[in-house]
């Protein structure tokens, strides 16, 4: 399956795609993240630091879609090098 972005924000990876799933009774996909992750790194963001944070909020939204909530938890707690 193709993702799609979001309808709201057109990222393929958000809060609201996440909610959409949820309210559909799905969770995030192997493609969807990997169509995130690669709008990350093609050059939209106008740092790295920019981009790392998306992708870094990516791959906390995948896991949070699949269920893994706590370790997003930790891991947002940590204080980030680029910050």
């Amino acid at each position: 399956m193709i993702p799609t972005p979001c309808q709201g924000c057109e990222q393929y990876m958000c809060e609201c795609r996440l909610r959409e799933l949820k309210a559909q009774g799905s969770t995030p996909t192997r493609e969807m993240a990997l169509a995130a992750l690669h709008e990350a790194n093609a050059g939209e963001y106008p740092n790295p630091k920019d981009a790392h944070e998306q992708a870094d909020e990516v791959l906390c939204v995948f896991l949070e879609g699949l269920g893994y909530g706590e370790i997003v938890e930790v891991f947002r707690g940590i204080i980030k090098w680029y910050d």
